[in-house]
């Protein structure tokens, strides 16, 4: 969210904190397209960042299963070995 507000204000909003839902739509009434586009945006910025988090849990359990099999292959040459 703090990438979300530092794009809001790079793009000349002044944004203090993140606003509730209410405030969103509030703000959305006053300010008009201006405030539109700033919440479509918003909004699309909050899906791309679920997007990367779940392909951070998919990538950390890959690697997770690679050093699983790693680890069974080390043990299954280690049982042979003796």
């Amino acid at each position: 969210m703090s990438d979300a507000l530092s794009i809001a204000s790079d793009l000349g909003f002044s944004v203090a904190a993140a606003p509730t839902p209410e405030e969103l739509q509030s703000w959305s009434s006053s300010v008009g397209d201006k405030g539109d586009d700033l919440i479509r945006v918003l909004r699309e910025l909050t899906s791309v960042q679920r997007k990367i988090a779940d392909l951070q849990v998919e990538l950390q359990g890959r690697k997770d299963d690679k050093e699983e099999r790693e680890r069974e292959r080390l043990m299954k040459n280690v049982g042979e070995e003796g």
